[in-house]
């Protein structure tokens, strides 16, 4: 195995997943006008495919370590079509379905990747190597923001979704050509009941672990919250027209991409993981805080400020996997990583689920955003404060 190969290739499944993930959030108006629901609605749907990714990533790790990493890359891609298929019926239960399979296939990709990556990545390049792979998911996003609008009216947006599958199938036949060195630390013994265990108890276990779970959680739950409503908000409570709002989404995602390589390159040249993940906390809180000012500037401001709180709030995760795989035991990195994803996805389903209820209080999603803003404050502090206290411990 080589790491320019085996990052592009994590990448690659990385977006494929989030595309996913993201299918509907763009083109939520669009969805819920032939439906006849309210967009927010899908607040719930994201919740739903981060709930039973927060389940599945239990079991995510022994599937990674009992058939490979490239195996279990290949079960996510299969998953993932799965899924896209299933939403594009426009019937309520078979959609609820096929986003449990989309969450199922998406709890599989981190696993596998950091337990590829952790073999062939010097340490001195973890984070930045780590938030690479990571530029994964703004991508996915980046791409569904870009594409799926622009088909959906002129296709409709059923059409849209299915033909979405496709490269995820294709994806999963390419897979083929790696898997056999992504597999090479395979090993059928391995049992799921025991692995389940061996995860949380590794991160329970560790004080440094928890409070990075912790922090998962609560950046996670922003982190989604911004990317599954910032159409919607701009639609229907600023007047943008659907594609010009999924432009701005797509714009939301760029930002996400430079904000894993500056954070990523930021953590390994200073040696100061914790720090940046409270800088991103920090600055998400600001520009949460200021949403609601958004009306009353011209256009660009509104792309400024969402990009801003996506290069904190979507920057973060490839600093934060680099942490775990650092604080894993030898030939762990896959196991701890099922074990904080466990929460990162926690955070996910409660983060949508949690705006769509504020927005039905405060009836604004950039009031509801402003109130959100307390989540990566919290997380922010949790982190640097467990920091101090190990560096406090080491003197």
């Amino acid at each position: 195995m080589r790491l320019a190969p085996t990052v592009a290739t994590a990448v690659a499944v990385q977006a494929m997943a989030s595309a996913a993930v993201l299918a509907l959030a763009p083109i939520a108006p669009i969805v819920a006008a032939d439906l006849d629901l309210s967009p927010h609605l899908i607040g719930y749907q994201v919740s739903l495919i981060y709930l039973f990714a927060t389940i599945a990533s239990l079991f995510a790790g022994a599937v990674a370590g009992k058939f490979g990493a490239g195996t279990a890359s290949q079960f996510a891609m299969a998953a993932v079509a799965a899924g896209l298929i299933g939403l594009a019926c426009g019937w309520a239960p078979g959609m609820a379905l096929a986003s449990a399979v989309i969450g199922v296939g998406y709890s599989l990709t981190n696993p596998a990747a950091s337990e590829a990556l952790n073999r062939v990545t010097p340490p001195s390049a973890r984070n930045l190597v780590f938030s690479i792979k990571q530029t994964g998911v703004p991508i996915g996003g980046m791409i569904a923001a870009i594409v799926l609008p622009v088909l959906a009216v002129r296709y409709g947006w059923r059409v849209t979704v299915a033909v979405a599958a496709i490269p995820a199938l294709v994806l999963a036949f390419g897979l083929l050509s790696v898997r056999g060195g992504w597999n090479e630390n395979r090993n059928p013994a391995v049992s799921f009941r025991a692995n389940v265990k061996e995860g949380l108890a590794l991160v329970l276990g560790s004080a440094p672990l928890r409070a990075l779970s912790l922090m998962s959680f609560l950046y996670s739950a922003t982190q989604l919250s911004l990317v599954s409503f910032a159409v919607t908000m701009l639609v229907g409570e600023f007047g943008w027209t659907p594609v010009s709002a999924g432009f701005a989404a797509a714009a939301i995602q760029a930002a996400g991409v430079a904000g894993r390589l500056i954070w990523g390159g930021l953590a390994d040249k200073f040696d100061a993981g914790v720090p940046v993940l409270a800088a991103t906390g920090g600055l998400a809180t600001l520009c949460a805080v200021a949403m609601p000012a958004i009306g009353s500037f011209p256009d660009a401001f509104a792309i400024v400020l969402l990009m801003m709180m996506s290069l904190a709030s979507v920057g973060w995760n490839g600093v934060m996997l680099a942490e775990a795989a650092r604080l894993s035991p030898p030939a762990r990195a896959g196991a701890v990583a099922g074990g904080v994803l466990m929460l990162t996805f926690a955070g996910v389903v409660a983060g949508p689920a949690l705006f769509a209820l504020l927005y039905r209080v405060l009836e604004s999603y950039s009031q509801a955003y402003a109130v959100f803003a307390t989540a990566p404050l919290i997380g922010a502090v949790v982190i640097l404060r467990a920091h101090r206290r190990i560096r406090r411990a080491a003197q």
